[in-house]
């Protein structure tokens, strides 16, 4: 078995995942300001699909909402829970278009909870650090 992924099945994932984790590590690692660094994290999870605008993305913290720029709720929505370790509590949204369920993948849902955790993991991580430093 080769270590090297099949650039087929690169091409059938609705993300492109090594683009949005170094994205997202570099929005937490540049912008000091917690608010303006989600919704640029939400502006980036829905610009990075394959298929333009059939992702919206909505963040949930510190009592406030906050989505990606064109968004659209739709009926198909992936949600995960996260926790900083001060006990502030969240949660990342993906609304998928219909487009996108029809896209030629494994499982789009499973795509999308696995992205969302690796999210969720970042977020955490990423602001538990800038926490710790104040």
């Amino acid at each position: 078995m080769s270590k090297y992924k099949d650039p087929s099945a690169i091409e059938n994932q609705i993300f492109h995942k090594d683009d949005l984790t170094f994205r997202i590590i570099e929005i937490i690692d540049q912008e000091k300001d917690l608010n303006r660094s989600l919704q640029q994290v939400c502006d980036t999870i829905a610009g990075n699909s394959h298929l333009k605008n059939t992702v919206s993305a909505r963040i949930s913290f510190n009592q406030q909402f906050i989505q990606s720029q064109q968004f659209e709720e739709t009926s198909v929505v992936v949600k995960h829970d996260f926790k900083l370790p001060d006990g502030k509590k969240g949660f990342v949204e993906l609304f998928l278009s219909p487009q996108s369920i029809t896209f030629p993948s494994g499982s789009v849902i499973d795509e999308a909870e696995s992205t969302l955790k690796m999210i969720a993991t970042l977020l955490v991580g990423k602001n538990s650090a800038r926490t710790a430093n104040l």
